[in-house]
């Protein structure tokens, strides 16, 4: 293992700076036909990625911040997927990486990957063709 202390200002090697990224999902489904609305999520989402910014260093532009204010729909799973896997390609080895996500949930009997006897699922957005969508398997 190098030692950096002892290397000069001048040197040409130096240890990568560690990054920090952020998926900040909030989710309050205004219009979206299988899940109630809720109030809060949008709110909580935006104070988390403050909290990361202010008391953690995460810096604004590697913060992805996903909500449904003002939309015609909430985001499906897709979205959410696409820029997780975005994020993850861009963190190397020693970043740090946060996913949060603010909105409905649940778990239903089964076994997926886990030996709860449940399968736990994140509510996400309904498809134009009304399909409603959801991310499991990931905790």
């Amino acid at each position: 293992m190098m030692n950096y202390s002892k290397l000069s200002a001048d040197s040409q090697i130096s240890p990568r700076t560690k990054k920090k990224f952020a998926l900040i999902v909030g989710f309050e489904y205004p219009k979206d036909k299988h899940n109630p609305p809720i109030t809060g999520p949008a709110l909580s989402s935006e104070n988390f990625k403050q909290l990361l910014i202010d008391d953690f260093g995460f810096l604004p532009a590697n913060i992805t911040h996903i909500t449904d204010e003002g939309c015609s729909h909430t985001p499906t799973d897709e979205k959410i997927l696409k820029e997780l896997i975005v994020m993850v390609k861009k963190a190397k080895p020693l970043d740090t990486v946060v996913f949060f996500f603010c909105g409905h949930g649940g778990r239903y009997k089964g076994n997926y990957n886990n030996d709860s006897g449940f399968v736990e699922f994140l509510s996400t957005g309904t498809r134009p063709d009304g399909t409603q969508t959801y991310i499991r398997g990931m905790f």
